[in-house]
């Protein structure tokens, strides 16, 4: 059990580690636009918020698939 409270962990963790890139990504691309003298509609900026947001969504259950199969690796491995 507390093997997958550790994984439960390490997923909570790189979720939250995309999440802060994506959003740190989303502020420095829309200032960017800004800076070149071409802002964002707030319809754009909530239609790339709206993908970003969505692509953190799969990384959940892609996360889950490739600890899954790391555990299967080390069982069949006898590191259990």
């Amino acid at each position: 059990m507390p093997e997958r409270r550790t994984s439960e962990g390490v997923e909570s963790t790189l979720q939250v580690v995309a999440a802060q890139r994506v959003a740190q990504a989303t502020v420095t691309g829309f200032a960017f636009c800004e800076e070149c003298g071409l802002p964002l509609s707030e319809r754009q900026k909530v239609a790339f918020l709206t993908a970003a947001v969505l692509e953190l969504d799969g990384l959940h259950q892609e996360l889950t698939g490739v600890l899954h199969v790391e555990r299967l690796i080390a069982d069949l491995l006898g590191r259990s």
